[in-house]
């Protein structure tokens, strides 16, 4: 049988939302405080939106403590750990983000952060290859075969590869504690922590 529907998808507006949309959300939340219906929201806040469609512009972008864009080194070196360490698991990662939400940080890996890591990973790898080359040559002439050479880096194809250990502490703006991306924690200790209360709209 399946839930049923929120609201008439025919009747309701969909697409971005307007400047104009966003203040009368905003009035409402700041007018009626912890929303416990978001079904009844739109007809109460004028809003020809579906009450799913308004949960996740509040939660996703209108939220007063939600940063927006600006994404710092440090952060970056956590993004890039933690995934190395547990994988695509948003919501953990951004609960260790103050003001990131699990959308906004799966956007910036898939739009930027993932080409810039694969670079990173890439260059380090002709570094290596170079470096690694010149000093067998100088010690006895031997060259190393391209298996031996690339077996003490993750290859940058397929998907993401070993990007925590791209962030060497020349790359580090500030320590960053127990995200420390040579000892990644398990992802049993990623597990027990809590997840934000943004939901995941990209399902």
């Amino acid at each position: 049988m399946g839930r049923a529907p929120c609201c008439d998808k025919a009747s309701v507006k969909r697409g971005p939302w307007s400047p104009e949309e966003d203040e009368l959300l905003r009035s409402y939340v700041r007018s009626h405080g912890a929303v416990g219906n978001w079904i009844a929201l739109p007809q109460k806040a004028g809003l020809n939106r579906c009450g799913k469609s308004c949960r996740l512009r509040w939660l996703n972008y209108l939220r007063p403590d939600i940063k927006h864009g600006g994404y710092t080194e440090q952060e970056d070196m956590v993004i890039c750990s933690l995934y190395n360490s547990i994988g695509s698991r948003w919501s953990i990662i951004a609960s260790k983000l103050p003001g990131r939400t699990d959308n906004d940080v799966k956007n910036y890996w898939n739009t930027k952060l993932k080409k810039k890591a694969m670079a990173m990973h890439h260059h380090q790898q002709q570094h290596y290859h170079h470096h690694g080359t010149a000093g067998r040559g100088h010690a006895g002439g031997a060259t190393p075969s391209p298996a031996s050479a690339s077996s003490a880096v993750t290859t940058a194809s397929g998907d993401a590869g070993s990007f925590g250990a791209m962030y060497s502490p020349s790359h580090q703006a500030a320590p960053l504690g127990h995200y420390n991306v040579n000892t990644a924690a398990p992802l049993a200790e990623f597990s027990a922590m809590p997840t934000p209360a943004a939901a995941n709209s990209w399902a």
